[in-house]
């Protein structure tokens, strides 16, 4: 866990930058590389009151603010690397890609601090590393900004772009996307007044970003994306005045981009963002430090133990089994053309959802279990069976354990019940985490991210005979969110499952069928936590729902319904020494083509050559490829590759 200095000594509370430079812009995109652009920056500094003496007489400062304001800082060769595209919750995105020329490997675990709203999985992105930043005042030397290579005492600045697209897989619709960066930075600041100079430092990230990237490079202004301020320390000691490693200022709103203009309008650009966006608020300690600075609320940090009651919006769709799509003729929300069943809206207003006080990943009580709620369930790491890809942060990270207490949404005489209200069913559980990793601020707990993994009981009216038939799911059907700022939050939980959950018959209706018989696979659901059933709240979740993507299915499904889509997998891979090949077997969606590529060495950078082709069965998605081993390479490593994604 990172700490803090005792000692704190100053608040730094602004830091902006702008990147440019007319390079090619990308419809999708583009492949590994750099680009090389211009930088623009400006800052702003709280003093501590410590400092505030020796700060008199410098031209940055304002002592009726207690304010240091930077010139604007200038870097004509910025660096930022970007790798391949890969897809949120892959096997790339957790174990790291090669990025930019340099071909450092990043991976989702070395990004610290998250913004909100990633995902899901499956979402198409772009690692990237801000490689070198070196911003310099433009009139006169002596303050500065560096990043990256230009900075060798700090981490790396690592970041992600990723499309606004979801997980359709689409390249072309890869834009508009959103991005960050984790910056870690070095700022110079001169001799002024009785200041005699300094170098300082952020060892917590200062997490910066944009919502509306359209091309690479951007032509926009990242903006702070902290909870709080980020504080600023010092890189060496000067006696008596301070020592290394105490804290000398918070960075509180920062900036990057890209432009293509002038640097007059990129600066003026830069100038009416930092103007639009207000400070970051402080923490309590810095409360006194200057006036007019917006203080940190309880509501950001992780409450108690209890319970949120609150209301919930639901809705599902089912693929069905041809071996009971005959008894869906006429029933209410069947599509025969499509072989899918659509619930109705379905609505609960006494949902309760338990959640444990704070803990951190990792921990004794992570692992050994947390009471949850006013009922003190005691939900440990492993009542949780399934997690989506990547949601674990490092140990330390704050985090909370969770229940479905009692859900019970119904509409047209359909139903979907979990917790309490599904006596039979296993405890839905779950957890939220924070974003902000092993910063250990609470005040950063949100934004958060969450997930629950649900066992329910699905109650379909009038059918085959009987008036009420209940349907429960095999697996647990993951449902998260990224973008949790509260508690109780306002959220859609969608589906997380890398494929569809199989849902069964809880009881036989003999001849019809048997307990246990699979009726359908979920292609989609939603839930709607704080969602009432008012006319705006169901607008809102009606138009989240329709546009999600329904989720891939295993093989056996893939001819239950037309569109249905197979995650790319191999099942067989038999090498033939004697014959000199290698022979790959799998599924992927119907008539899908298909590459198998190969390389010598996982090392960076890598090099993969397509060495054989297939495509996949129109019918049931079925492939074999082959191809010749190499008689001179002492290892080999092959992959296959979808080309649509």
């Amino acid at each position: 866990m990172q700490t803090r200095s005792c000692r704190s000594l100053a608040v730094l509370t602004t830091l902006a930058g702008f990147i440019g430079g007319a390079t090619t812009t990308y419809a999708q995109f583009p492949p590994k590389g750099d680009d090389i652009t211009q930088s623009l920056a400006q800052f702003r500094i709280v003093v501590n009151p410590t400092f505030q003496p020796m700060m008199a007489g410098n031209p940055y400062y304002n002592p009726a603010t207690k304010h240091l304001t930077s010139p604007v800082l200038y870097d004509q060769n910025t660096t930022i690397g970007r790798s391949d595209v890969l897809h949120d919750g892959a096997s790339a995105d957790v174990g790291g890609v090669p990025v930019g020329t340099a071909g450092t490997i990043v991976s989702e675990s070395m990004l610290t601090v998250l913004p909100g709203g990633l995902g899901p999985a499956g979402t198409r992105e772009v690692h990237t590393e801000i490689r070198s930043m070196n911003m310099t005042d433009i009139s006169a030397p002596g303050v500065a900004v560096r990043a990256g290579t230009d900075a060798p005492a700090q981490p790396g600045s690592f970041g992600e772009v990723e499309s606004w697209s979801g997980a359709t897989g689409t390249p072309a619709m890869d834009f508009p996307a959103h991005s960050f960066f984790d910056i870690f930075c070095e700022v110079d600041l001169p001799s002024g007044g009785g200041f005699p100079g300094a170098t300082m430092y952020n060892d917590m990230p200062l997490l910066i970003q944009n919502t509306n990237l359209t091309s690479f490079p951007p032509q926009v202004v990242y903006i702070h994306g902290m909870s709080t301020a980020v504080p600023i320390k010092f890189r060496t000691a000067n006696p008596p005045n301070w020592n290394a490693g105490d804290t000398f200022g918070i960075l509180m709103l920062a900036g990057h981009g890209v432009f293509s203009n002038d640097q007059a309008t990129a600066t003026a650009d830069l100038e009416n963002a930092l103007n639009a966006t207000p400070e970051a608020p402080v923490e309590p300690q810095y409360a006194g430090w200057a006036p007019g600075l917006t203080m940190a609320s309880a509501s950001m940090i992780f409450g108690g133990q209890g319970d949120d009651l609150t209301y919930s919006l639901g809705m599902f769709r089912l693929a069905v089994n041809p071996a009971f799509q005959s008894l869906m003729s006429g029933y209410p929300g069947w599509n025969a053309s499509t072989r899918r069943l659509t619930s109705p809206l379905l609505f609960d207003s006494t949902t309760k959802i338990g959640r444990s006080g704070p803990l951190q990943e990792g921990s004794a009580a992570d692992t050994g279990g947390v009471p949850v709620g006013s009922a003190n369930t005691i939900v440990a790491n492993n009542n949780l069976t399934l997690f989506p890809p990547n949601f674990s942060g490092p140990n330390g990270t704050r985090e909370v354990h969770t229940e479905v207490r009692k859900l019970n949404m119904t509409g047209g005489g359909a139903a979907v019940r979990a917790g309490t209200a599904a006596t039979g069913s296993p405890g839905s559980y779950g957890e939220v985490e924070s974003l902000s990793g092993n910063s250990g601020d609470p005040y950063w707990d949100f934004p958060a991210k969450s997930f629950f993994d649900l066992w329910v009981q699905v109650d379909v009216p009038n059918l085959g005979g009987q008036p009420l038939v209940t349907l429960v799911n095999t697996n647990p059907m993951i449902v998260q969110d990224s973008n949790l700022t509260n508690f109780p939050p306002k959220v859609i939980y969608t589906h997380g499952n890398s494929t569809a959950v199989p849902v069964a018959f809880k009881t036989s209706n003999l001849p019809a069928w048997h307990a246990g018989d699979i009726f359908g696979v979920l292609l989609l659901a939603g839930h709607g936590i704080n969602f009432t059933n008012n006319t705006t709240d169901v607008a809102q979740f009606q138009q989240a729902i329709a546009q999600m993507s329904e989720l891939p299915v295993a093989p056996q499904y893939i001819t239950w319904a037309p569109n249905l889509t197979i995650p790319l997998q191999i099942s067989t891979v038999n090498l033939n020494k004697t014959g000199g090949l290698v022979q790959i077997t799998g599924y992927a969606t119907p008539g899908l083509p298909l590459f198998l590529q190969q390389t010598p060495s996982l090392v960076s950078p890598t090099t993969w050559q397509i060495v054989g082709s297939a495509q996949s069965n129109n019918t049931n998605g079925f492939f074999s490829t082959t191809a010749n081993l190499s008689p001179t390479a002492p290892a080999m490593f092959y992959r296959m590759v979808d080309p649509t994604r």
